[in-house]
């Protein structure tokens, strides 16, 4: 199985979780509590970068899922997910997660949408 790694980085003030290697079920179990602690901290502006991920699976997907819920249902924030290839971004489409969450092709525009 191949291994992932998040890294918790600040883009202008906002909080951006990048993705490195396989969002599976357990990138899904090791991002939650990043976010549950960034949400308790009161930052609702999250970013996530997908632009290092290689795999995103189908608990993959349920995971990010919930993510997007948690943040912009349960906690009125906003999600910005960017570095997105096509077929993760139709994925997340056919999924509903990109209802929730916007979608950007870069950092800069991620930014200036987290903003608004």
């Amino acid at each position: 199985m191949e291994s992932f790694e998040i890294i918790r980085v600040d883009l202008e003030g906002f909080p951006c979780l990048k993705i490195k290697g396989y969002f599976n079920k357990e990138t899904g179990t090791a991002i939650l509590p990043i976010v549950d602690e960034l949400l308790g901290s009161g930052k609702v502006k999250i970013l996530i970068d997908f632009s290092e991920c290689t795999v995103l699976n189908s608990p993959g997907v349920s995971a990010v899922l919930a993510i997007t819920m948690k943040i912009v249902e349960d906690f009125q924030g906003k999600l910005v997910l960017f570095g997105l290839n096509e077929l993760k971004l139709s994925v997340l489409d056919f999924t509903g997660v990109t209802e929730l969450a916007q979608t950007a092709k870069n950092p800069a525009d991620a930014i200036q949408l987290v903003k608004s």
